[in-house]
């Protein structure tokens, strides 16, 4: 689960907490109906090994994973532009070159996400859907954990040297 650092809420006003809770929430709830896609898929398979899925499964699932990226980079985009705000209102008299840094993060980030989709879409319709979704999953799993480790970290090397 994505969590919020306890120093960081201390940092944080209980309606700027709670937004970037739901956003991590969201984000998540979003990830893990992906993964139940890909599970029920791979489930299906490992129960019996000949199971193909048929061209209608595939071509619902394809679907159901275009939708997904659709929301899931407006979500992703979305709070991030909620975060800088968050951590612009938080830094605003410490450090200006965090957030400048922290919105590259972002950007850079941003950018492998689409790569990643690109790359998980070209897999899909190669025909194997659920090994293109627990692909996407693993990946992107680690990169928001990488993230965070980098938004917690450098946040409060930051706002510590500052006090």
């Amino acid at each position: 689960m994505l969590e919020l650092d306890p120093d960081l809420i201390a940092h944080l006003t209980y309606d700027r907490r709670q937004l970037l809770e739901e956003n991590h929430a969201h984000l998540e709830q979003c990830l893990s109906d992906l993964y139940a896609l890909c599970d029920a898929c791979s489930a299906a398979q490992a129960a019996d090994v000949t199971h193909v899925c048929s061209n209608e499964k595939k071509s619902a699932c394809q679907g159901r994973l275009n939708s997904f990226f659709y929301d899931f980079q407006f979500l992703i985009s979305n709070h991030f532009e909620q975060e800088e705000k968050v951590l612009g209102d938080i830094l605003e008299a410490v450090d200006d070159n965090h957030l400048r840094r922290h919105q590259q993060e972002n950007e850079r980030l941003l950018q492998e996400v689409r790569h990643l989709v690109q790359e998980t879409s070209a897999l899909s319709r190669q025909g194997n859907v659920s090994a293109a979704i627990g692909k996407f999953y693993a990946l992107i799993s680690e990169k928001l954990r990488e993230h965070m480790r980098f938004f917690n970290d450098s946040f409060f090397r930051t706002t510590h040297c500052q006090h």
